[in-house]
């Protein structure tokens, strides 16, 4: 019996812990704003209808901002914001890398907005394990502040390319 009792203690805690992730600030009128210094300034908060993603069908986002030159296209990047209609709950970069061969630069530039965003959603740095993920194009994840960081790398079934999406939630 006593096993049985910590157990459910353990799952009590676990569950507990993946729900509490928190952002330091929620209010859209701010998040939407976060990475405007960046260069990625996102359009009003609005309402997306049905088929948003897990965090609401409410949101902001920028117009994606090119990184670098390329041929047919550039590199580039933008910033996503998803929530409720008074609640912002999900975060997130996304780089399209077109240009391999300028594939630094724009990992650098992703970087150099994760950071940013990092410091105000969850008001600390960007953990080193994430910035290497970033750095490398690898995925990663884990929890800082309470806040849930993930890393994942999709890469186009055409070979031409690939995205990086860097989110806080």
């Amino acid at each position: 019996m006593r096993s049985l009792n910590i157990s459910v203690i353990f799952l009590a805690i676990l569950a507990h812990s993946s729900v509490d992730a928190v952002l330091k600030e929620t209010n859209p009128a701010v998040v939407c704003k976060f990475l405007n210094g960046k260069g990625l300034i996102t359009g009003p908060w609005k309402d997306y209808g049905p088929g948003g993603s897990s965090a609401g069908n409410f949101g902001c986002h920028t117009p994606y901002k090119n990184v670098g030159t390329g041929f047919p296209l550039p590199n580039n990047l933008a910033y996503y914001v998803d929530g409720q209609p008074s609640k912002a709950g999900l975060l997130y970069l996304v780089l399209n890398v077109n240009n391999r061969k300028q594939a630094v630069a724009a990992h650098q530039a992703l970087l150099d907005a994760a950071a940013s965003l990092a410091e105000k959603a969850s008001g600390k740095p960007l953990p080193d394990s994430i910035r290497e993920a970033i750095t490398a194009g690898k995925p990663a994840s884990l929890s800082s502040a309470g806040t849930r960081i993930r890393v994942t790398r999709f890469d186009w079934p055409t070979g031409k390319g690939y995205d990086i999406k860097v989110s806080f939630e």
